[in-house]
């Protein structure tokens, strides 16, 4: 019994997420592109990332995730893992500040290329990001220590939006 729900699980989990940019292109999403086009279309998964990231400190890649959140004052960033709010999560960067992302795509599947590496964010970074994340006064105050995240510094952004 055991087994079968687990394998059930599996089913349905890689049914309701596309596997691939190329499955991903053949939903009926529409595609918003953002900064320089995404012409590496060989997808490295965030968990092989980050995997990666812990022998080097810096891997140039294109990747895709779900967005978590975004920065509610301009777009400026936003974080991204594999599904909603798990592991690993990335600190998404816009290269040279150059583009922004709307404020209302949480939720939605992204494909991006950039590079990625690890940081040590200081108390008043992260303070920064919780304001702008739209965080209470009290959760901003709770932060009292630096944290070593992900980052990723985006030269090109895909966001598919599901059709309503």
């Amino acid at each position: 019994m055991r087994l079968t729900l687990g394998i059930f699980m599996v089913l349905l989990m890689g049914a309701c997420q596309p596997r691939s940019y190329q499955q991903l292109k053949k939903t009926s999403a529409v595609v918003e592109k953002f900064g320089d086009e995404v012409k590496d279309k060989k997808v490295v998964s965030l968990s092989d990332l980050e995997r990666q990231l812990s022998s080097v400190d810096t891997v140039h890649v294109t990747t895709m995730g779900e967005i978590n959140s975004v920065c509610q004052k301009k777009g400026c960033w936003m974080t991204v893992s594999p599904s909603a709010d798990s592991s690993p999560s990335f600190m998404v960067k816009f290269k040279d500040y150059g583009f922004f992302v709307p404020k209302d795509v949480s939720g939605e599947t992204v494909v991006m290329h950039g590079k990625a590496y690890r940081q040590i964010t200081s108390v008043s970074a992260l303070r920064h990001y919780a304001e702008d994340a739209g965080k209470s006064q009290t959760e901003i105050d709770a932060i009292t220590q630096p944290e070593e995240e992900l980052i990723f510094i985006a030269d090109g952004v895909e966001i598919f939006r599901e059709k309503i």
